[in-house]
């Protein structure tokens, strides 16, 4: 398995409404991903701080979410509660699973 990690700030006050449009817009896209096995979204409404951990099948999977269009619909739907500046991702392989 692999992971794709989203981690960023939420623009202050915005937490609420990040996940509004998440749940509500960008939920429908991210279930449409080819090899998807599980999505967290993780927020800290004190920091105002999110990171998205998005499980997949294998790398390739991983890699095709990150160049299909799906990542950058995602983020132009919640760029409005964004500091996209601060918006970073990563790749792992998921080593251990509990």
């Amino acid at each position: 398995m692999h992971a794709n990690v989203t981690s960023g700030e939420i623009q202050a006050g915005q937490v609420n409404d990040f996940l509004n449009i998440y749940q509500n817009s960008v939920k429908p896209v991210v279930e449409a991903i080819p090899g998807l096995k599980n999505l967290y979204v993780l927020t800290d409404n004190d920091s105002s701080k999110a990171m998205v951990i998005a499980i997949y099948g294998s790398k390739a999977e991983a890699e095709n979410a990150q160049q299909d269009g799906h990542f950058q619909e995602a983020l132009g739907k919640l760029a409005s509660t964004l500091v996209l500046k601060s918006v970073s991702r990563d790749s792992y392989d998921v080593s251990i699973q509990i």
